[in-house]
């Protein structure tokens, strides 16, 4: 079984020490393939956002993490309900990725 990927806007993560990356207002999330998956503390995914090298061929940015429950005592965005704790800080190249495999 294939795991479902995220579309998450890298660029928009919220203000900690810790590198955390913005995920939904709601309770459910729409994957890749547009099925909508409801969203769980805890939860391990994957997620993606659309990124271009410069020879403008697609290139994107990947990463995996933990949902969890937006803190918003920590949070310069309180109207986010869910955010993804990303594993070991880590947003890479999708051709970052296949040159290792």
């Amino acid at each position: 079984m294939v795991k479902s990927r995220f579309h998450v806007d890298m660029t928009a993560t919220v203000d900690r020490g810790d590198q955390l990356t913005l995920s939904s207002q709601e309770d459910y999330i729409t994957d890749e393939a547009d099925n909508k998956v409801r969203l769980q503390e805890g939860m391990h995914i994957d997620i993606f956002d659309v990124d271009y090298a410069e020879d403008d061929s697609r290139d994107d940015l990947i990463a995996s993490g933990t949902v969890a429950l937006n803190d918003v005592n920590h949070s310069r965005r309180p109207w986010i309900k869910w955010i993804v704790k990303l594993d070991n800080n880590y947003i890479r190249h999708q051709s970052t990725i296949d040159n290792h495999q």
